[in-house]
């Protein structure tokens, strides 16, 4: 089972509501395990848990949905490397 993250330009209800459709469709089929989407972050990052696409897979279907979608790292590591290097300690 791999987790994929994603930068979007996912923003209102209802480009969301356009995407979320998709992406019931891709669980329900078992193409992807499960989603979310944080509305919150305004990078609109997506999480998407697969045993069967990869990373390029999902970004290739995301983007046919008419939405820009970058591989990012997972946000807990993007956060621990900023904490890692400041004050230098290790």
């Amino acid at each position: 089972m791999s987790t994929y993250f994603f930068r979007t330009n996912i923003h209102g209800l209802g480009n969301m509501a356009q995407v979320k459709a998709h992406l019931d469709r891709w669980e329900q089929s078992k193409e992807i395990d499960t989603w979310h989407i944080d509305m919150t972050n305004p990078e609109s990052p997506l999480q998407i848990v697969t045993q069967q696409l990869t990373p390029d897979q999902v970004k290739h279907r995301i983007r046919e949905l008419g939405v820009d979608a970058d591989f990012i790292k997972p946000p807990e590591t993007r956060d621990r490397g900023d904490d890692r290097t400041r004050g230098g300690r290790p």
